[in-house]
């Protein structure tokens, strides 16, 4: 689980990182605050003082330090597997860009269309800000960011909306009656 979370982790980065300057071009964001530095560093500040609070008092840190430990194996051991590494990153790549071409090919089953380097940032970045947001499984969140996403590129909401709602159904909800199946096949052979 932790590989899988580091590896979907890299990808998802350096997909967006990649795609970013080929989808600025679709974004108008405005200007970029002149006093961006202090923002950031009031960010670390937090992060630091978080941290120090869950290191500093003895019943969290007892609660943390055995879990680091463990994940800290995990990833020795992943990154010393060369073939799990790749199989992990390769199929972690494959999912993402499955996701993006089922948002782009319900935008277009709306009639809309944008740059596939868009709709990478726009997944990527609205599943993002939906796995921080405390609702469970996102609900409502990703599918929020995703037409808000679409809509910042020139998408009319006309067509966002039911795109984003339309590649929910077909990635989220659609799956889980075969998926039933498949758990039932797997645990009745023992292989779960």
């Amino acid at each position: 689980m932790v590989t899988t979370n580091v590896a979907s982790g890299i990808v998802q980065i350096a997909l967006f990182l990649i795609c970013l300057p080929f989808a600025s071009k679709a974004f108008s964001v405005g200007k970029i605050p002149s006093d961006w530095p202090v923002y950031v560093a009031g960010a670390l500040l937090i992060v630091l003082f978080v941290t120090a609070i869950a290191f500093g008092v003895p019943a969290l840190r007892n609660r943390l330090l055995p879990q680091l430990r463990k994940s800290r194996e995990y990833l020795i051991a992943f990154i010393r597997s060369p073939r799990q590494l790749i199989l992990n990153l390769l199929g972690n790549l494959g999912c993402a860009l499955l996701s993006v071409a089922c948002l782009g090919l319900s935008l277009r089953a709306f009639g809309g269309h944008t740059s596939f380097a868009a709709l990478v940032v726009i997944n990527i970045g609205s599943s993002t800000i939906s796995n921080m947001i405390p609702v469970p499984g996102g609900m409502g969140v990703g599918a929020i960011g995703r037409s808000a996403g679409l809509i910042a590129v020139g998408v009319p909401q006309e067509i966002a909306v039911p795109a984003t709602l339309a590649q929910q159904l077909l990635s989220v909800w659609l799956p889980v009656l075969p998926g039933w199946f498949a758990t039932r096949v797997l645990m009745r052979r023992e292989y779960l």
